[in-house]
């Protein structure tokens, strides 16, 4: 749900509002006018970016523009606006801190704010309307002036970065980059590769990381897209491993908010997800995961690589668990089954 503030300027034909209700009818009033860009209005955007910039400001790629403050660019909605009043999103991250940047931006400007959430409206000068609603404004504004500054994402990942890279080294693991993650490490073993891949999000107001944890074998991998086909995913991808945090610690996110979280995240993947990727550096490695000792029956029952897996490592159950696949796929869509049928056939009759 978008938090809206307005702004404008007060006009010297109109007495300024004296009550909340003054302001939001004024408000109401200016709406309707178009008298064209308001050059205050501009310089007000352009305080708004230097401070907290927009989307378009961040280089290509940047995952830090998927958490810009403004998600369109304010100085050109001022520019080309024609309306008498200003309107502007607050982010749910830093919402108090940002506002009061504005509140404090746009009154020295000598320009009104109006937050019809709260009810209250900034005059220049300092002003505040319900009167009663300044002492609750100032005592949030000397509580912000003393709070230590919030952690960014920028700092979040930062720490990622440096406490994973040192752990995971000690795994073989190296950093390298990918699109759209935050954090990514890859290991190579005999025809296979392995992922850890950290994405950075907001959740509830605090940094929050989603992990993937990824093991493929070319093999698996090759017979996965000669039957199915590299875009199919509805069978699993040819991945032969993906497991979220979820699986493995029964939390979808896993909130950072300071370096403490980072270390418990760490010593969490080190103790409970190295030893699974561990298991997973050969093809006679997975079948006993998946199809002997059952460690991740739920998440990888449906897979398609779980049945690449067995036939590959000449597991001799094979027969058995081929034919009771389409157990597992029943509720599936049809093109689901087909795919299965054809990719048994392709095993059985040694298409590896």
């Amino acid at each position: 749900m978008s938090y809206d503030l307005r702004i404008w300027e007060q006009p010297r034909t109109l007495p300024m509002p004296k009550t909340v209700e003054d302001a939001g009818r004024l408000m109401l009033a200016l709406e309707a006018r178009k008298p064209g860009a308001n050059p205050k209005f501009v310089q007000f955007a352009q305080k708004l970016v230097a401070r907290y910039p927009s989307r378009d400001m961040y280089a290509p790629g940047d995952p830090d523009a998927n958490d810009a403050v403004w998600m369109g660019n304010p100085v050109e909605h001022a520019r080309n606006g024609k309306e008498a009043v200003f309107a502007i999103s607050l982010p749910e991250l830093d919402r108090p801190k940002i506002m009061r940047f504005v509140v404090q931006a746009a009154n020295e400007l000598g320009l009104t704010v109006f937050d019809d959430q709260l009810g209250m409206a900034f005059l220049p000068g300092g002003k505040v309307l319900p009167e009663d609603g300044k002492e609750l404004w100032d005592e949030l504004e000397e509580e912000l002036e003393s709070a230590p500054e919030p952690w960014t994402k920028a700092e979040a990942r930062k720490e990622l970065v440096r406490s994973m890279t040192a752990r995971l080294r000690k795994h073989g693991f190296a950093i390298r980059k990918l699109k759209d993650c935050d954090a990514a490490f890859f290991r190579e073993a005999a025809g296979a590769n392995q992922e850890i891949n950290f994405y950075l999000n907001n959740a509830g107001g605090e940094h929050a990381s989603v992990t993937h944890f990824i093991a493929t074998h070319d093999l698996v991998k090759a017979v996965y897209d000669k039957v199915c086909g590299p875009n199919w995913s509805m069978g699993g991808t040819g991945t032969s491993l993906f497991l979220t945090l979820d699986d493995v610690l029964g939390k979808s996110k896993f909130v950072l908010g300071d370096r403490a979280d980072v270390e418990l995240l760490g010593t969490l993947i080190e103790a409970k997800v190295i030893p699974v990727l561990d298991r997973c550096r050969t093809v006679k490695d997975l079948d006993k995961l998946f199809n002997v000792d059952g460690v991740f029956p739920v998440q990888t029952g449906w897979k398609f690589s779980t049945l690449i897996v067995a036939r590959l490592a000449g597991n001799p159950n094979f027969d058995a668990l081929a034919k009771d696949f389409p157990r597992r796929l029943e509720k599936y869509p049809a093109e689901t089954r087909e795919k299965l049928a054809q990719l048994t056939a392709h095993l059985i009759g040694g298409g590896i």
